[in-house]
């Protein structure tokens, strides 16, 4: 009889892990899985974090916010509830600096979103006065700078195929990013290779004739 005990613990326990392992696979609470958005979705979900940023940084070391410092910038009702915190002065300039550039932020994320949701809603649109569209244009400058930056491809077209998109779950491509929506990063000479339009970064060209000023360049140049 013990033995049969055993056994019958054996099954139960087995069959309790069983249904723990399924519920684990089938039962995943909403908020522990990824909500399918666009890519202009997701800008605005971001901004939704760096306004926030901003405001307590600026609020908490100023008393002002993102309306005084770049008005109508964002849009929504003012932060309530905000005092400026019991800093020293120079943990105060620093927790400004912070808003300042979260400030900045917002606005290159903002500028830049905002542009390719426009482009991308013309894409078909005839680019005058040239015979190609808006979406052929963005695709041959994006071929363009990955060829010159030398470094695989780090910017796309308004379209992209499915296994390149935004977790794999969308061809649209407002935001250029990889396929875990992380954005492409460019380094010195890459940059340096696109501006100057050869792909050289020692031969200064195109839009920066005379080269960059500044250490960094002279480091690169040498």
């Amino acid at each position: 009889m013990a033995a049969r005990s055993c056994l019958y613990a054996l099954v139960l326990f087995l069959a309790f892990q069983s249904t723990m392992i399924q519920a684990n696979i089938v039962l995943t609470p909403p908020q522990c899985r990824p909500v399918l958005a666009s890519s202009l979705e997701r800008i605005q979900f971001l901004l939704n974090l760096i306004i926030y940023k901003a405001e307590f940084f600026l609020r908490a070391s100023t008393g002002r916010g993102i309306d005084d410092i770049a008005p109508g910038l964002v849009q929504g009702p003012v932060p309530v509830g905000a005092t400026v915190a019991a800093l020293d002065n120079d943990t105060r300039r620093i927790i400004e600096e912070l808003g300042l550039i979260c400030v900045g932020h917002i606005s290159e994320v903002a500028g830049y979103g905002v542009l390719r949701a426009q482009l991308y809603s013309r894409v078909n649109s005839t680019l005058s006065p040239y015979t190609f569209t808006v979406g052929r244009f963005y695709n041959l400058s994006a071929e363009l700078d990955n060829r010159l930056g030398g470094c695989g491809m780090k910017d796309e077209g308004l379209f992209v195929p499915l296994q390149l998109g935004a977790e794999n779950r969308t061809t649209s491509n407002v935001v250029p990013a990889d396929v875990n929506s992380l954005a492409y990063a460019r380094y010195e000479r890459e940059i340096l290779g696109i501006v100057f339009g050869n792909g050289n970064a020692t031969r200064p060209g195109a839009i920066f004739p005379a080269g960059f000023n500044g250490i960094l360049f002279r480091r690169i140049v040498l």
